[in-house]
């Protein structure tokens, strides 16, 4: 703590905080008489000593952080795009709407699976392997996701004549 800290000032002891020194900004004089200017205390730099110092301060970050922004911003352009894309899916039922109605759920789905993983199967809290896993599995479960819709599209009604006939039960 700073009030247990004792110098020697003016042939008395005193405290750090009590010193009038130390309230008045002139830290700086108060610490150079109460430490020694001993060189086993404070070594001297050799120039090999600098040089290592210089190289490794220098030294380039390989690794780049990821980019969020541009993510964030794909989201918000794909939560845009889908606004008028759910009121025109009720009107027209056609292959077209159908298949970007799939990819478009399909890709919402995965952003939104990818924050949660993101925020919650951290490596820190789960482990690095099972956080590595479950960001895999993201990207196998969106891609079986959307395959299932695209194959319900060929195969079946589709999204939108599929939607119709369960509101009209």
């Amino acid at each position: 703590m700073l009030s247990t800290v004792r110098f020697c000032h003016l042939g008395r002891a005193s405290s750090l905080l009590s010193n009038p020194s130390f309230r008045h900004g002139q830290l700086p004089a108060l610490l150079k008489n109460a430490l020694p200017s001993s060189p086993i205390l404070f070594p001297r730099a050799s120039p090999t000593t600098l040089a290592l110092a210089t190289r490794a301060s220098s030294t380039e970050v390989r690794e780049v952080p990821p980019n969020h922004a541009t993510m964030f911003k794909l989201e918000r352009v794909l939560a845009v795009a889908m606004l008028p894309l759910f009121p025109a899916a009720l009107f027209i039922h056609n292959g077209i709407m159908d298949n970007l109605l799939a990819v478009a759920v399909g890709l919402h789905i995965h952003f939104g699976l990818h924050v949660v993983v993101e925020d919650y199967a951290r490596p820190f809290v789960i482990g690095e392997t099972l956080s590595k896993l479950c960001t895999k599995s993201i990207y196998l479960v969106s891609i079986l996701m959307i395959a299932g819709m695209l194959h319900f599209n060929y195969t079946d009604v589709g999204i939108t004549k599929a939607f119709e006939m369960i509101w009209a039960l």
